[in-house]
């Protein structure tokens, strides 16, 4: 049997636990992550781009994070050191990383990779046609020209940053100066819009991944990129970090406004580097709430399932039900750890993620954990391997997939019922499509 060079990290993880030394923990999931990322990525080389491949970057970024707050040789932030219980860190610390490893292995086993990315219809017009969709779709969402559809709208929002991953695609496979162009100028106006209107920062660099994954799969190579890309890259760098914490900490002043995108270019990139604020890394540190999972355990027991209690009536369309409970766990979850409360709407005014891992070890312990991450990656695993068409709303699902990968597959076990959601939808389209053109 082949010895993965991954496998060694997992037996330096779990040591990491048994001799009680966080940072080894953090050491070794960062190799492990990278060492996943090494096989898809070799000699520079672009071998496989899947779910498992974003998930593994996120990984990387993650115990970056938790090696910076443990080690403190460089500045994560302290958000998530407000709510840490130290006594519970080690634990929460390795059921965060056990689960994770565990749902990486379910899907690098049972994921087919394909390397055909391919475009339905190789006309000139296809490229115009993808941008004129996506821009329409773009108009018709700021005006609320979009039916009130819930889930099938949101999935239809859907193709306007999934088209860039196309349009990306389409631009760099043929080299293109002009399209290139085209689709550099798209994605800035997204992302500028993102700024002015959207209360989640993260949607300010959903185009960026977008067009930067799409350039990668159609070059085939991680450090040969256009010499465009590589300006837009640097610039990002330095921009975005700094955006990123100035509309996190002004958040709540700078909603409606109508200056909001003037405001965060000019106060934003000026931000000073020592500003207290909430950073990217501080935002990928889970220590925090992964020691609360465990003091409950310890305080309460197991839940035995009551987080997940709404499986039994999530697919329910709430025009059949209209009092359908609001689904958010991760709102429960920061009022049950005493950092929330419910505002008079029955919202709460804050949300902590559980993370899958933390959701299923809160529920059922160490075997809920290792059994629930295994069915958790081979769900994803299933869901990705489903999508098997090339047209746009198929490479805007699989960007979704991409995305959900890298920045918020582990949230917690809402998205399960999200994704099967957005699969139902994604089949019963192409199911239609097919018999159209049969």
């Amino acid at each position: 049997m082949r010895l993965y060079v991954r496998h060694l990290f997992i037996v330096m993880l779990v040591g990491g636990y048994f001799f009680d030394y966080p940072l080894l923990q953090a050491v070794s999931l960062f190799l492990y992550s990278g060492a996943v990322l090494t096989e898809d990525t070799r000699a520079g080389t672009l071998r496989r781009l899947d779910v498992s491949t974003t998930f593994a970057f996120l990984l990387l970024l993650t115990s970056f994070s938790h090696f910076g707050a443990l080690s403190g040789w460089f500045d994560t932030g302290d958000t998530w050191a407000n709510y840490l219980i130290p006594e519970h860190l080690e634990k929460g610390l390795f059921v965060f990383s056990a689960g994770a490893v565990v749902s990486m292995e379910a899907m690098r086993y049972t994921m087919v990779s394909r390397g055909d990315y391919r475009i339905a219809y190789p006309r000139q017009s296809f490229f115009v046609s993808v941008l004129l969709v996506s821009l329409m779709l773009l108009v018709a969402r700021h005006f609320g020209l979009l039916p009130s559809w819930g889930t099938v709208t949101s999935f239809v929002q859907l193709l306007v940053n999934g088209s860039i991953f196309l349009l990306a695609y389409m631009a760099h496979a043929e080299n293109r100066m002009a399209r290139i162009i085209t689709v550099v100028v798209y994605s800035t106006g997204l992302s500028l819009y993102a700024i002015q209107f959207s209360y989640l920062r993260m949607e300010i660099i959903v185009p960026w991944l977008a067009y930067f994954m799409g350039e990668v799969v159609a070059r085939r190579q991680i450090l040969r990129i256009h010499l465009v890309s590589k300006t837009i890259l640097v610039v990002g760098l330095v921009v975005f970090p700094v955006l990123f914490t100035y509309l996190g900490k002004n958040r709540e002043s700078l909603r409606g406004s109508e200056r909001k995108l003037e405001l965060a270019l000019k106060e934003g990139t000026g931000l000073p580097r020592d500003e207290e604020g909430e950073t990217l890394l501080s935002r990928l540190n889970v220590m925090g709430q992964m020691s609360n999972i465990v003091d409950l355990t310890e305080r309460k027991g197991f839940y035995e399932g009551f987080t997940l209690r709404y499986f039994s009536f999530v697919f329910i369309p709430r025009f059949i039900w209209p009092e359908k409970p609001i689904l958010d766990g991760g709102q429960w979850f920061a009022v049950e750890i005493g950092r929330s409360y419910y505002l008079p709407s029955g919202r709460a005014a804050n949300s902590v993620n559980m993370t899958v891992p933390g959701e299923m070890y809160l529920n059922f312990g160490w075997s809920g954990l290792i059994a629930g991450c295994t069915l958790f990656g081979f769900f994803v695993s299933f869901i990705w391997n489903s999508v098997r068409g090339s047209d746009l709303i198929s490479w805007a699902f699989r960007f979704y997939l991409l995305f959900l990968g890298m920045f918020s597959l582990g949230s917690d076990m809402m998205v399960i019922p999200q994704l099967m959601a957005y699969w139902l939808i994604y089949k019963t389209v192409t199911f239609f499509r097919t018999r159209l053109y049969a």
